[in-house]
């Protein structure tokens, strides 16, 4: 759950939160099958305050994301002494090494035109890949630098600075530019088309958010090389059934594309016949579309979800055709629960996204059936108790999320618990309880858990601290319960201290506020302990968060909005070097003191005083 300043729910009222789909926890994973898509830019300005805060994020973010490395953590060295290096050495690096470099040197901000400049023309092999997403300071003279050059891939993500003339400086490396990724862009739709008309080779495009239109899509369907184009979000994109022009295309995003109707669907499933991946989402497309982009014969996802005008025809259609199917969002559709349940049918079919449809039993009950299913999401519908019990019986159910669905009570938990590869369960808003916790607790391959439900109590956690203790003695490397999400449970010190029993979570959300100093003592023992939660819980302060900064040190997202912590509280976080998110809102510490921390951990990129 995520965790943000407000006043505590009422002593056994469950706070009412939007679904899962308008909130990302502390633990939290979005179970769509959707194409996924970059995270929104980094606010860059011309202030140094905010581009040092940009620089922060970005190092922070590569420290998060990508794996740490000999090769890595040479560059960072290197970066830092960059200004010794000679035109010679940087000339005898080899391609990879100049690569991470120049990684290296945009997350410190020092990528500057000269030092770009060394790098893009250094020896035989001079720089080929180039990844900038929300570095500060990119703009279109920091892309002048690097020319001449023969660069394959290119990111710029969410970088405001650069306009149409930055962008068509790639067009000198027109021989060599495969991928190129340019979302969030402020370019225009005749300049966009201008520098992609110079770029031939190109085989990976994305504008996702760009302000484009006909123009550059008339001038996307002449790169006859393309393979992968996403035009996610591009509002203005008319004349998308051009894109038909490009037959070796694999993986096509036209997801809120709002002019992709069924015309354009149907014209392009009969051209690029090997489209494998293929999102519509939020578009105009209807069953006569989706029903094209069925007959597809090498489609293996696709992307529904929001598109309005598409019911059980064609759903049904997607059933009938789509047999290499393995993955298929098809949320916020008007489909009927008996034609969901003809998805059932489909020999592949591995993930299902049914969220805010009419999906019920009936549905349910036939996906039970299915030897592939693996993925089913069905929040915010009317499946019951039943559905859930028959749909545990697929034998390969690694994943259920049912958030809102006030028709599962401890029965559907209990059924749940018998699927023998469960691993992720999302039961918020539910009706289950106590009993239906202490069932799933004997679940042996679960490993995230999200409950919030104010009938659940200490008796339940300590069901599941039980089982999970016996956990041990299952057959050999069996996945750990991780992350925990007990939100708006009522839970106190007495259930914190059996969930410190727990020693493979790193992720914990209780938003009760039932707990206290003593309950944050109890969890800061686990020794994995990476993201905690504990907003509203008005009994810890200072002396708990002491504490836990001591026990705990590879905390990395702290929320204590609505908690008693003052700026001393806040003050003794300084122990935290790994610690990149930070939430005091509601609480009495003052924002000049999270400022402090802020520049007194480096990895401090998300602080909400």
């Amino acid at each position: 759950m995520g965790a943000g300043a407000g006043a505590a729910p009422a002593p056994g009222v469950t706070a009412r939160r939007p679904p899962r789909y308008a909130r990302q926890g502390v633990g939290g994973a979005s179970s769509s099958p959707a194409l996924t898509h970059p995270p929104p830019p980094f606010s860059l300005s011309q202030s140094p305050a905010r581009d040092r805060a940009a620089r922060r994020a970005l190092a922070a973010a590569a420290d998060a994301e990508r794996p740490t490395s000999l090769l890595a953590i040479a560059a960072r060295a290197a970066a830092a002494a960059f200004s010794r290096w000679t035109p010679a050495e940087l000339a005898a690096l080899p391609p990879d090494v100049a690569d991470a470099l120049a990684g290296a040197l945009l997350a410190r901000g020092a990528a500057t035109g000269p030092a770009l400049r060394a790098l893009a023309t250094g020896g035989d092999q001079p720089l080929a890949r180039l990844h900038a997403v929300g570095a500060p300071g990119v703009d279109d003279g920091w892309l002048d630098a690097l020319v001449p050059g023969r660069l394959m891939e290119v990111s710029l993500d969410g970088a405001s600075l650069v306009s149409d003339a930055g962008l068509a400086c790639l067009v000198r490396h027109g021989g060599t530019l495969r991928s190129l990724s340019a979302a969030r862009l402020r370019v225009s739709d005749r300049g966009v088309a201008a520098t992609l008309a110079r770029l031939p080779a190109l085989s990976s495009l994305a504008l996702d958010g760009c302000d484009v239109g006909p123009v550059t899509i008339a001038a996307c369907a002449r790169l006859a090389g393309l393979t992968r184009l996403s035009l996610h979000a591009c509002w203005s994109a008319d004349g998308v059934a051009r894109l038909a022009a490009l037959d070796r295309l694999v993986d096509l995003d036209l997801g809120w594309a709002r002019a992709t109707d069924d015309a354009a669907a149907e014209a392009i499933a009969a051209s690029a016949t090997g489209l494998v991946r293929v999102s519509v989402a939020g578009s105009r497309v209807g069953d006569a579309g989706a029903a094209a982009l069925a007959r597809l014969p090498r489609l293996a996802s696709l992307n529904l979800s929001g598109c309005g005008r598409v019911g059980s025809a064609g759903i049904q259609a997607v059933a009938a055709s789509a047999v290499g199917l393995t993955s298929l969002d098809a949320s916020r559709t008007r489909a009927a629960d008996a034609a969901l349940a003809c998805l059932a049918a489909l020999p592949r079919l591995a993930s299902i996204n049914a969220a805010f449809t009419a999906a019920g039993d009936c549905a349910a009950t036939a996906w039970g059936g299915s030897a592939t299913l693996k993925r089913v999401d069905l929040d915010a519908t009317d499946v019951t108790d039943a559905g859930i019990a028959a749909l545990a019986r697929a034998p390969r159910l690694t994943r259920v999320a049912i958030t809102d669905c006030d028709r599962v009570t401890d029965a559907g938990l209990i059924a749940l618990a018998a699927a023998p590869r469960l691993a992720d369960l999302d039961a918020a808003f539910t009706r289950a309880g106590d009993a239906g916790v202490a069932a799933i607790a004997s679940c042996a391959s679960l490993t995230r858990l999200v409950l919030d439900s104010g009938d659940v109590t200490d008796v339940g956690v300590a069901a599941l601290a039980a089982g999970g203790s016996r956990l041990g003695r299952r057959p050999a490397h069996p996945p750990p319960l991780a992350c925990l999400d007990l939100g708006a449970c009522r839970v106190t010190d007495a259930g914190a201290a059996c969930l410190a029993r727990l020693t493979t979570l790193t992720c914990i959300v209780l938003a009760s506020g039932g707990i206290s100093d003593a309950g944050l003592a109890a969890l800061s023992r686990l020794p994995r302990l990476a993201r905690l939660a504990v907003p509203h819980s008005r009994r810890v302060g200072d002396a708990g968060v002491a504490r836990l900064a001591a026990s705990a040190p590879g905390l990395t997202s702290l929320d204590l909005a609505g908690t008693d912590v003052t700026s001393a509280g806040v003050g003794a976080l300084t122990s935290l070097s790994a610690l990149r998110h930070l939430v005091t809102r509601g609480a009495p510490a003052r924002p000049a003191s999270v400022a402090a921390l802020v520049e007194e951990l480096p990895r401090l990129t998300d602080a909400k005083a």
